[in-house]
């Protein structure tokens, strides 16, 4: 199988994930109502979706190393809830092999598939919950179809692991560029977190939201995230990854200040959807770096990364809602701002040039 024909099926992984996610995240007002819990029980209880992923990435990252790519997709595929931090990895992982043998960008547009499949998912909790269809109908269903189309792209992805000279994942080697690199993923990938978690609860809060339109707050947010993704590779191959990452970090935070700032739906939809503009394109660059680290293979670069990244996912949920209930939502998501601010000040890392190989060419050629 061709490289050609490999990237279509590392594409719907990209859109089964994010659509596996935007249907638990915007079913989340729905099952703290139900269930009655505060913010801080509820930022608890997202602990353990993060924890999960969290100790799956290294792991995912050594088997990478010596497994062969097909095998293990569609087994994570068919296990997708337990091993959702394995899949990170893995979809991560191809989308960098891709770039190496397409010799240009392709990290943002793969991260936009899966941001439509994160819309698509949200917009179907949205319906569901205008419906009064229960969470776990909803996400029996779903998960059912979800999981079959994921294994059959699995089937589909080039065989083969890495050489095994490169070096596999291992905490020691965040240091240097790649410890750069981690710091950005854990400060975006928290903020980027803390509004999928929250938003939804935020605009909930807000006098006359109902339960459907809270769910739609993520939606929008995802929306944008899309449509930035999609013009991310043609302004990283433009302007140049350093760019990209800080004066989009600069507008997530406007986007986020403006949210909580304005007081009503429309403001606040509006500046979560500036905010995942600016927040688009951003760990796409940070992922596609990691993968061209010589020292360390592509799995142990990438699964650094989004290991710590997913710190961020780990620790914001219950940080935020135990700063809510003491404060309110309101001042706890202002934490996120300072996050993305450090963003800015990180922002070089980012400046690894892609290099391409002869057999890269020649994989692309064939």
């Amino acid at each position: 199988m061709t490289a050609a024909r490999g990237r279509p099926a590392v594409s719907v992984l990209f859109l089964v994930h994010g659509m596996v996610a935007g249907n638990w995240l915007a079913r989340i007002p729905s099952i703290q109502q139900k269930l009655d819990m505060s913010n801080a029980a509820l930022g608890f209880s997202l602990l353990a979706a993060g924890a999960g992923g969290l100790l799956a990435m290294p792991l995912a990252a050594r088997r990478a190393n010596r497994l062969d790519s097909k095998l293990l997709a569609r087994v994570f595929a068919l296990c997708f809830c337990a091993a959702g931090g394995c899949m990170n990895v893995l979809m991560n992982t191809k989308g960098a092999e891709s770039e190496r043998t397409y010799g240009r960008p392709l990290m943002s547009s793969f991260h936009a598939l899966f941001s439509f499949g994160a819309m698509a998912g949200a917009a179907t909790g949205a319906l569901a919950a205008a419906r009064s269809v229960t969470p776990e109908v909803q996400f029996l269903t779903a998960g059912a179809a979800l999981g079959a189309i994921a294994a059959i792209a699995g089937s589909r992805l080039e065989p083969g692991g890495v050489p095994a000279s490169w070096e596999p994942f291992r905490y020691a080697n965040l240091r240097g560029t790649l410890m750069a690199l981690s710091l950005v993923a854990f400060c975006v990938l928290l903020s980027e977190g803390a509004i999928a978690d929250w938003s939804a609860v935020y605009i909930g809060e807000i006098p006359g939201a109902t339960l459907s339109v809270a769910a739609m707050g993520y939606s929008v947010f995802s929306l944008a995230m899309a449509s930035g993704r999609l013009a991310g590779d043609a302004l990283n191959r433009r302007f140049g990854p350093v760019p990209v990452v800080r004066y989009g970090a600069l507008l997530a935070a406007a986007g986020l200040l403006g949210a909580l700032a304005a007081g009503n739906v429309a403001g606040a939809l509006a500046g979560f959807g500036f905010a995942g503009l600016g927040y688009a394109a951003i760990f796409p660059i940070v992922a596609s770096t990691a993968g061209r680290q010589r020292r360390t293979s592509p799995p142990a670069g990438i699964a650094a990364v989004t290991t710590t990244g997913y710190l961020g996912f780990l620790a914001g949920p219950p940080a935020i809602g135990l700063l809510a209930d003491a404060m309110s939502l309101r001042v706890a998501l202002t934490f996120v701002l300072i996050l993305t601010g450090a963003a800015t000040m990180l922002a070089n890392a980012v400046g690894l040039p892609l290099r391409t190989t002869a057999s890269s060419l020649a994989r692309t050629a064939g």
